[in-house]
């Protein structure tokens, strides 16, 4: 994991240090977090959410104590001037979250939904059983919005997903999403 992280260099949007890394090293970066037993979090933030770190205090702060801190929308990648074809693609198309989701598939992986309503907890684990049918969810709580860690949008198949954190705390993964429809 040095290796990836040494050529995971930094961005800074808005006063705010993302990482600046392709889908595949985040990737990699994820894995290796699901192969350790510390809490990870990564987080994939929108211009949004950058915007309001500026404004309340002590959001930029806590946004950079993060494991992994990605850019999630177009909007960041113009403001850091990214201008490679490949990020660009991989931003449009949602990689990493697609990255995510087969990884968990492919490793069976638990996973504990936190959603922002139970009826948006149904609707993201319909989709996760009809696209990703290896994943297991094994439980699901709806906790408002307000109160998920740092909610970031990120669009996944007729599904807005709002993607805040990954870990592994033995078994099974948490996530934190809230979904709707687009």
């Amino acid at each position: 994991m040095e290796r990836v992280r040494q050529m995971n260099e930094k961005m800074n949007v808005l006063d705010v240090q993302l990482d600046n890394c392709t889908a595949k090293d985040a990737m990699k970066i994820i894995a290796e977090y699901m192969q350790t037993e510390e809490l990870n979090t990564v987080d994939i933030v929108t211009v949004d959410t950058l915007m309001r770190a500026t404004q309340l205090d002590g959001m930029k702060e806590e946004l950079e104590k993060l494991d992994l801190l990605l850019p999630g929308d177009m909007a960041i990648l113009e403001a850091a001037k990214i201008t490679d074809r490949k990020r660009i693609q991989e931003m449009e198309d949602q990689t990493l979250l697609k990255m995510v989701f087969h990884y968990f598939h492919k490793n069976r992986c638990k996973i504990f939904i936190l959603a922002g309503s139970e009826e948006e907890g149904d609707r993201l684990q319909g989709y996760l059983h009809e696209a990703y049918s290896g994943i297991q969810v094994i439980g699901m709580k709806a906790v408002p919005v307000n109160k998920l860690f740092l909610p970031r949008e990120i669009h996944a198949g007729n599904h807005t997903v709002y993607f805040s954190a990954v870990d592994q705390i033995g078994d099974p993964v948490i996530l934190t999403f809230v979904c709707r429809y687009c």
